[in-house]
């Protein structure tokens, strides 16, 4: 993009705020590699962080000035290489961490996709800095239609259009929560960790493993809020 382009965009952003009341950042964070996004299988349920993943989120300590470690609230995925990210990447912070399944990915129909259980992911936990301070791991307890890890395990055994069809809506539905939730929660700086489609759904870009894209909300003068603008995308040192 020419500088030219790029003060013209600026300028519309300031004029913009000087528009409208409120201005929210957000920051979508992409979790780490995955052995799964090397092979390309759907082997292992709920996957976790290949050694380069864990290198890769916590190369962002490299980094203490980033904007990401300006936020003042961070959601995470229940998958666990999303706890695991938030975790690495926010570690030396006290910032809060708190679970959220609306960040969760997409294609329920994997297994890679679906939850493992409350129980599994104690025991990732006990392996993670900051494990203690993690906030609503209740909400892995819950059951509804938008987190239901053994009865999207059925679902995807019977394998039906159908069947992928009603997991997808509620998949895309979820997402759509996740920006309600970033709306209505009181901090003004929030740092999302979650996966390529719940993003790509959000922003339309697609990003590499622990890359980021920075995001506005703005609410109108009306009190509603704007969808998310991308303000730009923030590249991981050790991206693959």
């Amino acid at each position: 993009m020419s500088s030219s382009k790029r003060e013209i965009r600026k300028t519309m952003r300031k004029q913009k705020k000087q528009e409208v009341g409120e201005i929210k950042k957000v920051f979508l964070i992409r979790h780490g590699e995955t052995v799964a996004n090397i092979t390309g299988n759907d082997e292992d349920s709920d996957t976790l962080l290949t050694p380069e993943g864990e290198i890769q989120a916590m190369s962002w300590q490299d980094f203490p000035s980033s904007l990401i470690f300006d936020v003042e609230l961070v959601l995470t995925s229940p998958l666990r290489r999303a706890i695991q990210t938030a975790c690495l990447i926010f570690q030396n912070t006290e910032i809060p961490i708190e679970i959220c399944r609306y960040a969760r990915e997409h294609w329920w129909h994997y297994s890679q996709h679906r939850g493992s259980g409350e129980y599994s992911v104690h025991q990732l936990l006990t392996q993670l800095p900051r494990a203690d301070e993690i906030q609503n791991l209740e909400e892995l307890e819950v059951r509804d239609k938008f987190w239901n890890p053994e009865q999207e395990e059925l679902e995807s055994k019977i394998k039906t259009a159908n069947a992928v069809k009603s997991m997808n809506n509620r998949a895309e539905e979820c997402t759509r929560m996740l920006q309600e939730k970033l709306s209505n929660v009181p901090q003004v700086k929030i740092a999302v960790v979650a996966h390529w489609m719940c993003i790509y759904q959000l922003t339309g870009r697609k990003i590499r493993n622990c890359e980021i894209v920075e995001c506005e909300l703005i609410k109108s003068s009306n009190g509603t809020w704007s969808d998310l603008t991308v303000v730009g995308l923030i590249e991981n040192v050790r991206r693959t």
